[in-house]
């Protein structure tokens, strides 16, 4: 609950806890629950997407690319949705 970057020095190293210290859904016997919901629940919502919209992108656009982690789009990437 609090801004504490001493947390990575190399007297604490409390990232290094265990294995699973910062996987989303935990691992392990400590795995979420809801790990398996959650990928039924995203899928689900995509099925509906893909099938009821069409999905477009300017034809003009081009991506303004941010590499600071992984390659993506600084602007989100703009997509315009039409009800089918």
């Amino acid at each position: 609950e609090r801004f504490d970057p001493e947390r990575f020095a190399d007297d604490r190293r409390d990232d290094k806890v265990h294995r699973h210290a910062w996987d989303p859904f935990g691992g392990g016997v400590h795995k979420c629950l809801g790990l398996f919901f959650a990928g039924a629940e995203v899928k689900t919502i995509l099925v509906h997407l893909l099938r009821q919209y069409e999905w477009t992108v300017r034809p003009d656009y081009v991506a303004p690319m941010s590499y600071a982690s992984l390659p993506f789009p600084k602007d989100g990437q703009p997509v315009h949705l039409t009800r089918r």
